[in-house]
């Protein structure tokens, strides 16, 4: 597989006071290759949103240090300037957040939304924006697209609005998805349909995925190879049998533990024991 992005000795600082700088990241290193799922794995305040916000070139410049390199295809995105970075947002590298409510307008039509987004990326008329946005929903599986297309955010549920982001981050064709924590906030029978719909994009579609998640049997289900974040640096990488049968690292093997005794979740379809998923 063709290299994709290339992390290498990336570092992040926040500016909290000029004689005091707070670090988030240390000579972070990692690859994504073309169509590959890495999966990101670490304790909360470790650095996986920093990570994340990074790679997107979304960390405030007044206020965050960023040193090293993150390329993206050949282009080194650390030295890219806004309005270049703004038309590969999207188009190029899209962003799942753990909250619908940080991606979707509280005062816009969820189809608008969308369409919105293709609007920004290419030279298309409005009806033809709608029409992609409305057959992005349908690729989501909605029963009734046309009224998730005519719904605001406040009335849809947690697990529609996130299947709408979804449908946002994925209606421009991009190569590489930065997914943080995108079933958090959702129950277990959401989660599944998230998991179902996460393993549909990378066996029909080909993207990227770097998945962020606290959640093993998540990470057992879709990531082709894992990497256990601590204090802002890289720890351990490997695939994940790797990982939870041999790791290397006292925090990996805490992490992966619970995947050991995780029952099947009640619509018995995605969130299950390791054993279960690798059998």
């Amino acid at each position: 597989m063709s290299e994709l992005l290339r992390i290498k000795k990336l570092s992040v600082e926040y500016l909290v006071r000029d004689d005091n700088p707070a670090p988030a990241l240390a000579d972070v290193f990692l690859t994504i290759s073309q169509g590959q799922v890495v999966g990101l794995m670490g304790e909360s305040g470790c650095g996986k949103t920093t990570l994340a916000m990074a790679i997107l070139g979304l960390l405030p410049r007044e206020r965050a240090r960023v040193l090293g390199s993150i390329r993206f295809r050949d282009q080194e995105l650390l030295s890219t300037g806004e309005r270049e970075l703004r038309s590969i947002r999207g188009t190029g590298i899209s962003m799942i957040y753990q909250e619908p409510e940080m991606a979707l307008s509280p005062f816009l039509r969820a189809g608008d939304q969308i369409a919105e987004v293709v609007r920004a990326h290419r030279k298309t008329k409005r009806k033809e924006c709608r029409d992609i946005a409305f057959a992005a929903l349908e690729r989501m599986g909605f029963d009734d697209p046309q009224r998730i297309y005519r719904s605001y955010p406040h009335q849809l549920s947690g697990g529609q609005r996130q299947r709408v982001v979804f449908a946002q981050a994925l209606v421009c064709d991009p190569a590489l998805i930065v997914a943080d924590e995108p079933t958090a906030s959702l129950d277990a029978r959401s989660q599944a349909k998230m998991i179902d719909l996460l393993a549909q994009i990378k066996e029909q579609r080909q993207v990227s995925i770097l998945l962020i998640s606290h959640t093993p049997e998540i990470q057992a289900s879709l990531a082709d190879r894992l990497a256990v974040m601590s204090e802002g640096k890289i720890i351990e990488q490997g695939t994940f049998d790797e990982m939870y049968w041999n790791p290397s690292q006292s925090l990996t093997r805490e992490m992966l533990r619970p995947a050991r005794k995780a029952p099947a979740d009640e619509t018995g379809a995605a969130i299950t024991a390791h054993e279960d998923v690798m059998r």
